[in-house]
């Protein structure tokens, strides 16, 4: 099965090349709440309830949310059923991490020391994802079997995409960093005509 999610990825790499991530402007992010003073990896997060955001899309079958990230690398959401998740877990999704060169879907485990253990449910190759000159525009749905996927806004297909069998709640979500600085835009208004390409949970993603 992980011989699969390869697969997967693979194709969509080809269909989504790198030179294409940075389509976008900052045009894209009108509307949206800019999220600065971000919180190192291992410091407390402030999390978000996402009842109070005002852009999410709900479709019979998933949420879609629209976020921006603007740094050199490194931009990490969280997201979770409580507003402390301490001994519980949480889904995390990195974008551009790895000095800009993959991205991934983990499952993670904080204890109420503070002590993670990171389970990979997908990685891959993101060259060049990011930019600290411009923001990069995503879109993460996240559906109610599981799956989750991140495509850049205005591509069909995504370029990340992992099943998370606990089907965690995403009713609180938070922005975290690595090395660098990164701004975070949030809560962004979502086309409500976007292609969601996951349909029925026909991928096997397992």
């Amino acid at each position: 099965m992980k011989l699969l999610i390869v697969a997967v990825i693979v194709v969509i790499s080809i269909i989504c090349p790198s030179n294409a991530f940075h389509a976008n402007s900052f045009d894209a992010i009108k509307g949206c709440k800019q999220y600065g003073n971000v919180a190192n990896y291992d410091d407390p997060l402030m999390y978000i309830p996402t009842n109070d955001l005002l852009h999410v899309e709900n479709t019979n079958k998933s949420k879609l949310i629209k976020i921006a990230v603007q740094g050199s690398s490194d931009g990490i959401l969280r997201f979770g059923a409580s507003l402390y998740p301490y001994n519980r877990d949480v889904i995390e999704i990195v974008l551009g991490g790895w000095t800009n060169t993959q991205s991934a879907g983990r499952r993670q485990h904080r204890s109420a020391s503070n002590n993670n253990t990171n389970l990979a449910l997908a990685e891959v190759q993101t060259p060049q994802l990011l930019s600290a000159n411009r923001p990069t525009v995503f879109l993460v749905e996240l559906f109610h079997d599981g799956t989750i996927q991140v495509r850049i806004e205005g591509q069909d297909y995504p370029f990340l995409l992992f099943n998370d069998a606990k089907k965690t709640p995403f009713n609180y979500m938070a922005f975290t960093k690595w090395n660098n600085d990164v701004v975070y835009f949030y809560d962004c208004p979502v086309n409500t005509n976007a292609t969601i390409c996951y349909e029925g949970g026909k991928m096997q993603v397992n």
